[in-house]
């Protein structure tokens, strides 16, 4: 940043994010670099449901709740939030699981007024039932249902 600015950069915003489990809550306060080198904050989160052995399903709310709760108690309460990377692996038992997880996203997202930016991962991860990506069935359809909401459907900010 201090590069930047010695160049006279001034269209970047920095986001400082962390792919984080709340197990390494010391760690990642610990890299934080303060307040005058970033603008925004960010985690990513996953519903990892038998991907990598996580044994419990995480409806949306549940996957991205607890590290939004964890950057605004820790890191800034007043810093935009990104939730930089988020999914939901498939439930291959009950498909509809998926659908309903990014169905579910605009009834969460007011409750979340700080968060400004949602980026989607997609795409698959190593390991079995890991295949984030959503470019079919119940997943895309949950995707879209998102997508069509009007909370979604914002004027874009002036430049």
């Amino acid at each position: 940043r201090d590069r930047f600015e010695k160049l006279g950069v001034t269209n970047v915003v920095w986001v400082w994010t962390v792919s984080g489990y709340l197990g390494n809550a010391e760690v990642m306060k610990q890299l934080y670099p303060g307040d005058d080198y970033v603008d925004w904050i960010g985690m990513d989160q996953y519903n990892y449901y038998l991907c990598h052995k996580s044994p419990n399903w995480l409806d949306f709310d549940r996957s991205q709740r607890p590290s939004h709760d964890w950057l605004r108690e820790n890191i800034s309460a007043d810093k935009p939030v990104m939730l930089s990377e988020f999914s939901t692996a498939p439930d291959p038992e009950r498909p509809e699981r998926q659908r309903d997880w990014y169905a579910a996203i605009p009834e969460v997202a007011p409750t979340l007024p700080k968060v400004k930016a949602y980026v989607h991962w997609n795409r698959a991860v190593p390991g079995p039932g890991c295949d984030l990506t959503v470019d079919q069935g119940p997943a895309l359809e949950g995707y879209r249902i998102a997508g069509q909401d009007p909370y979604f459907q914002q004027p874009l900010p002036r430049r």
